[in-house]
């Protein structure tokens, strides 16, 4: 019986993502993608994967996403497609690498420059952008919202050690949450709005508590809502 050692599965895997992201991981099937991403996640379950492996396929997705960001000029509708197909590629490997890693946080600091690009783009975007859709707001605050929810002090800490305005980065955050359309996204985002009033400063909390908990409140509603009269069960 041949056995496949699991490096050899690891290198094969990083070959797909490379050969995906080299030509176009938008012109892929979508399930194709989802069908590599449900593999990679369940060689991690059995323990043929771990996070440093992981976090080498963030890696060529982190430079493929940068690359295309540097480009000069407007970005064409192309550009913004596979920006935002890398992206769903890069929330789904945040939360196994999350789940894999459990209370050792080290892996973070490998997604600060990610989180730049995100906040970064989540401020420059403006209101009603054509070119961007839902599915790329959903997508960009997927990736905010669990970096929130893992550790909320360090995304403080990455927004503070690169002096960006904090008052434009919670008011594009909170502006941008009306895109979110997924109930899991929404879910998600709830969390990470908990999360992060517990770590802003006072000033900012009297600011914004009323906005976010308008953002919140009907999210929280519409769930209680379904778990009393379907059944419905979120936990």
């Amino acid at each position: 019986v041949c056995r496949v050692e699991s490096t050899e599965i690891s290198a094969l895997l990083n070959s797909l993502l490379s050969s995906f992201l080299q030509t176009g991981m938008a012109n892929q099937d979508s399930q194709v993608i989802a069908t590599l991403m449900d593999v990679i996640e369940e060689y991690l379950l059995m323990g043929h994967l771990d996070t440093s492996e992981m976090l080498q396929m963030l890696q060529l997705c982190q430079e493929k996403l940068f690359s295309l960001s540097q480009t000069q000029g407007e970005s064409s509708d192309s550009d913004l497609q596979e920006r935002n197909a890398i992206l769903s590629v890069v929330v789904t490997l945040f939360r196994l690498i999350a789940a894999a890693a459990g209370q050792d946080q080290s892996y973070l600091s490998q997604f600060d420059r990610l989180v730049i690009y995100a906040v970064m783009d989540l401020c420059s975007v403006k209101e009603g952008a054509i070119a961007y859709s839902s599915l790329y707001f959903t997508n960009l605050l997927g990736f905010i919202d669990r970096v929130i929810i893992a550790n909320a002090a360090h995304f403080m800490s990455i927004i503070e050690s690169n002096s960006m305005n904090l008052d434009v980065v919670l008011s594009a955050w909170i502006t941008k949450q009306k895109n979110l359309v997924p109930q899991n996204a929404r879910r998600i985002n709830l969390v990470a709005s908990c999360e992060i009033l517990s770590v802003i400063n006072l000033d900012f909390l009297r600011k914004y508590v009323n906005e976010i908990f308008e953002s919140i409140l009907p999210i929280i509603e519409t769930f209680m809502y379904a778990k009393f009269t379907q059944g419905v069960n979120y936990a």
